[in-house]
């Protein structure tokens, strides 16, 4: 066993053993990196000192784009007879209009992640050259020099790149020690693709004058991935709803902040260009604003915004507004999707007290609602308005009857029907001289949960 092949094999049983995976899955092209992977995930898997006993599948799919492309599938289908693993191929049908390369992916990852169940983890082949490539790509794109990911989630599994510390070099040296094929696949010197074109002319010209810098561009990739690491550590915890004075006064430097804030809520496919125009709105004119994002779910994905509304940022989730109609009883509280609503016990002296010997009923406002005040009848729609509650609160904010009457609108106003506005309301403990009321007092306090 020589010390290349101890070495890669080591690194794949310690993630394997990292990832505590039931099964491992291996994105297999038939390629050089991914069959250098496949088959020190089987070494891994098989040699008793690593103590790893799970089910190696590996995937291959085929994107139709080559002549070889069904002879490529039947060499990885052999491949893995001969290695005793599970083979599992899927031809592709792309959508060949616009960027082919991102269309390819697309296809590749959906593949992949159908392919997960709780419990999997994936396992990809790139390695320390395609670590430089991804970040000068980032930089000549303008996306910055964030790094690949070593590991992170995937659908219902996970997913993990055990060779990103190895060469392009170290793994064809791993291969042909051991005799083992793989395809060349002649598309990869089409250098009018923008990744190929790094490999082959920006590359090795940076190479040739600097000979260490594809190592120097991997250690600031990575020093710019820790900066970004400690700020979103630094911005854990922080609420779905903060003060807008609370982010950094530069525009750029607040849209980093953001984006770890965003990171928290698994938001991460968001352009700095929108982030950088959600602030410029948020601090200009009547400084409302709106972004609509999406959150990475498990399995699938949902659309979650950030307003910037009343000097406030909010991250909102959405909520299921179905079944609106229930009863809230005095002292009780009600989780709805929208947040919690309580009926507590306050003193006659609070603003928005009232007599509540009864239940009532909890429903969401549908529009053109009016309650009565002691200075008239008022649209609960001026009420919310007045009161500076955000537009997206407004739609389906709670509203408490009794029977058929609005009486309470929670936090903001209490109908003069169960107000304890009259004196006979109130009488005088004989023990202590203090005033209270005749009848137990509730407050409704509206909790929202965005």
């Amino acid at each position: 066993m020589t010390n290349g092949y101890a070495s890669i094999v080591d690194a794949v049983a310690t993630c394997l053993r990292a990832t505590q995976a039931q099964r491992v899955l291996v994105a297999f092209s038939g390629g050089l990196d991914s069959t250098a992977l496949l088959h020190s995930v089987v070494q891994a898997t098989r040699e008793v000192k690593f103590k790893l006993s799970m089910p190696v599948i590996a995937l291959h799919a085929n994107h139709q784009l080559q002549p070889d492309s069904d002879a490529w599938e039947q060499h990885c289908e052999q491949m893995c007879q001969q290695l005793g693993v599970i083979f599992l191929g899927q031809q592709l049908d792309l959508d060949t209009m616009g960027n082919l390369e991102a269309q390819a992916r697309k296809a590749r990852y959906q593949f992949f992640s159908q392919s997960l169940i709780d419990g999997d983890v994936l396992l990809l082949g790139h390695h320390k050259n395609d670590q430089v490539e991804s970040i000068l790509l980032r930089l000549f794109q303008g996306r910055g020099l964030i790094p690949m990911r070593s590991q992170g989630r995937l659908s219902a599994g996970g997913f993990a790149r055990p060779l990103l510390n190895f060469t392009h070099t170290q793994l064809r040296k791993y291969l042909t020690d051991h005799s083992i094929a793989w395809i060349e696949d002649g598309s990869n010197r089409d250098v009018s693709f923008d990744r190929n074109f790094l490999r082959h002319t920006t590359i090795p010209a940076l190479v040739q004058r600097w000979p260490s810098v594809q190592g120097s561009v991997v250690a600031v990739g990575q020093s710019q991935q820790h900066l970004f690491r400690a700020l979103v550590h630094a911005t854990q915890g922080i609420a779905n709803q903060v003060p807008l004075h609370e982010l950094p006064q530069d525009t750029a430097v607040a849209g980093v902040w953001l984006r770890a804030y965003l990171t928290h809520r698994s938001v991460f496919s968001v352009t700095n260009k929108a982030l950088e125009e959600f602030i410029r709105q948020s601090r200009h004119g009547n400084g409302v604003a709106s972004l609509a994002l999406k959150q990475q779910l498990d399995e699938s994905s949902q659309q979650v915004f950030i307003h910037a509304y009343a000097d406030q940022l909010y991250f909102v989730r959405p909520s299921d507004h179905a079944g609106s109609t229930q009863r809230l009883c005095p002292g009780d509280s009600l989780e709805l999707p929208q947040g919690i609503l309580n009926l507590l016990e306050v003193a006659h002296t609070h603003d928005l007290a009232m007599q509540c010997l009864e239940p009532l009923v909890v429903r969401l406002r549908a529009g053109g609602e009016k309650i009565d005040l002691a200075a008239g009848r008022r649209a609960v729609k001026q009420i919310l308005q007045e009161a500076r509650v955000p537009p997206w609160r407004r739609e389906h904010y709670p509203l408490l009857y009794l029977g058929e009457r609005l009486v309470c609108v929670p936090n903001l106003a209490v109908s003069t029907e169960i107000a304890p506005l009259l004196v006979k309301d109130l009488v005088k403990d004989p023990e202590t001289g203090q005033t209270a009321a005749s009848t137990r007092l509730m407050v409704a306090q509206w909790c929202p949960n965005d």
